[in-house]
């Protein structure tokens, strides 16, 4: 690890970083956009944390579903950032619903649909 200056590409501060020998400036940068206060920043960061803790989530909560599982990660992104507004999956029973939130978080649903007929 090394001391760098890094600038966050919303304000333009100048920040001091620590990262990997060898890092590009564009990641020297990133790691400054991380940890700088500006409103712009803390918004990219807020994403960040939103997309992290979905994965998490989706990587406990659906184990079992192997292909569902891969498909959900693979939309955490774009659904973070507001790349694509909702994204539906439907496998046997078993609907999926990843979407943004109006309050800029990520919602996950699983819906199982159980359905009892009886015909005297």
């Amino acid at each position: 690890m090394e001391e760098r200056i890094g600038q966050c590409i919303y304000c333009g501060q100048n920040i001091q970083v620590r990262v990997p020998e060898g890092s590009t400036k564009e990641e020297i940068n990133r790691e400054a956009v991380r940890l700088c206060n500006c409103y712009e920043a803390q918004c990219q960061q807020a994403i960040e944390t939103n997309i992290n803790v979905t994965e998490k989530y989706i990587e406990s909560e659906f184990q079992e579903e192997n292909v569902v599982r891969n498909l959900l990660l693979a939309a955490v992104e774009p659904v973070g950032r507001g790349y694509i507004d909702k994204i539906v999956l439907h496998e046997g029973r078993n609907k999926y619903t990843m979407s943004r939130t109006s309050k800029k978080t990520i919602k996950v649903e699983k819906n199982t649909t159980i359905k009892k007929v009886k015909e005297s």
